[in-house]
């Protein structure tokens, strides 16, 4: 983590459950046929067949402290709000995690509490929102090429922002550069999966105009389509400083 500039301090403090405890199909109210882990630098995720359940770790960083349970709670509490503005129906509520009288690590059932998790649904429709749609987002395009258009037959340069996910969207991208004589480059941005879940995560704590959500980032993983590696492009290292990611995009250009 150092070459990010984040300081982690781990914290001698009561921690929450082991992970393997919550991966028995018993530890859920509603009994899934399976259940997914997934760690990230701040949170434990465990996904059942219909919901989706995050713990924050007992960890301290530079942009955020989960070092009490208390602290983890109340930002629990604050990203559940946050983001019901944008997924209400996929945030659903801040749940007890607790340890019955036997011993066994159970979620939102009777027992002493232990830790808080954030329960969210899990969306049959992969982006779990109208406006992620394929005809939707496929008229966002449209009209993305339709104004770069426009821009560049004024000699004005253009930056596409957008996932770009699937290969018709890229080769639309370039057919637009072909026809104005512009040259054209893919700037293709790298991060880990678990670093990208973090920044999600931190960025909600703010009040943001943000819609990036960790549910989505698995979505995007199975939509995805690799693009030509003939097709000019550079790869970014998203980890380094922005300064070292500009001069690179300059150079390729």
């Amino acid at each position: 983590m150092t070459k990010c500039g984040i300081l982690h301090r781990p914290i001698a403090r009561r921690r929450p459950p082991a992970p393997q405890a919550l991966l028995h199909r018993e530890a859920y109210p509603e009994r899934p046929e399976s259940v997914r882990h997934i760690e990230t630098h701040i949170s434990h995720v465990f996904l059942t067949d219909r919901f989706a359940y995050n713990i924050k770790k007992p960890v301290q960083f530079e942009f955020l402290d989960f070092s009490t349970l208390e602290q983890r709670r109340w930002m629990s509490a604050e990203e559940v709000r946050l983001n019901r503005r944008l997924a209400p129906d996929a945030y659903l509520d801040v749940v007890p995690i607790v340890r019955d009288s036997s011993g066994n690590v159970r979620v939102e059932q009777k027992g002493t509490p232990i830790e808080r998790a954030i329960k969210m649904r899990r969306l049959t429709d992969p982006y779990g929102d109208e406006k992620y749609s394929p005809s939707l987002r496929q008229r966002v395009y449209d009209e993305m090429f339709e104004r770069a258009e426009r821009l560049l037959s004024d000699g004005i340069s253009v930056i596409l922002d957008g996932t770009f996910l699937k290969r018709n969207l890229r080769e639309a991208a370039l057919r637009v550069a072909e026809q104005h004589n512009a040259r054209f480059l893919i700037v293709n941005c790298l991060c880990p999966d678990d670093l990208i879940y973090d920044r999600i995560r931190s960025r909600n704590q703010d009040e943001t105009r943000s819609e990036a959500r960790p549910d989505l980032l698995g979505a995007q993983r199975d939509d995805e389509e690799p693009f030509d590696e003939q097709v000019r492009h550079v790869n970014i290292d998203t980890m380094r400083v922005i300064s070292h990611s500009i001069d690179r995009v300059i150079e390729a250009m």
